[in-house]
């Protein structure tokens, strides 16, 4: 190993680099909530906000629902219980996954989810029973 002017093997170079890349991409990729990640550079594709506060059916619906799609995808699971939809949704739009499935109360006992576009904010709602074919489709079409 190599140190020469604090620089290791051009680690430093390589790490400003890719801060610049990043800071680059984010000012391109962003609106007043937050960051909007394009889908090819996202860390995720999917954040899974699901209300844990309480019911047991959404909660086993949730963990059921991550476990496949993890499979196919990269999913950020929100399981923070003591947490509100709101504040899933204000962290979820901030850090900017393509789609965001909210699990609330209401929509589940109608049988139904909300899917959202991060980068057009339109929210779709989606038969829970739909939601991973739903998925498949919604961004293996992009």
């Amino acid at each position: 190993m190599k140190i020469k002017n604090n620089n290791i093997n051009g680690i430093d170079e390589n790490t400003t680099t890719l801060m610049k890349l990043m800071e680059s991409i984010v000012e391109q990729n962003h609106d007043e909530k937050g960051i909007v990640w394009p889908r090819e550079i996202s860390p995720f594709d999917i954040y899974l906000a699901p209300d844990l506060s309480g019911n047991s059916l959404i909660t086993k619906f949730a963990d059921g629902l991550y476990e496949s799609l993890d499979i196919k995808f990269d999913v950020l699971y929100d399981d923070r219980k003591n947490v509100t939809i709101q504040e899933k949704l204000k962290k979820a739009y901030l850090i900017g996954i393509p789609y965001i499935v909210v699990l609330e109360k209401s929509m589940f006992k109608k049988g139904k989810c909300t899917v959202i576009s991060r980068k057009t904010l339109v929210n779709e709602e989606v038969p829970i029973d739909d939601i991973e074919k739903y998925l498949v489709n919604k961004i293996t079409k992009e």
